[in-house]
């Protein structure tokens, strides 16, 4: 894996971006499904973090 150093204005951008995407994602996935079903996501995520790291701890 590679990385590069962002400028200022492209970290301006990337933070632009979060916000909206954040938006996003809470206004059309987050605030459309339960509690129950979040917390069954997240342990099916969890399985595939295991599964991709060979880590099986708790993520804080």
């Amino acid at each position: 894996m590679w990385s590069s150093p962002l400028t200022v204005p492209g970290w301006d951008t990337v933070r632009r971006a979060a916000r909206l995407h954040v938006q996003g994602v809470r206004e059309h996935f987050i605030e459309q499904i339960g509690a129950h079903d979040l917390e069954v996501l997240g342990e099916a995520m969890d399985a595939v973090r295991r599964h991709l790291t060979g880590k099986d701890t708790e993520v804080a």
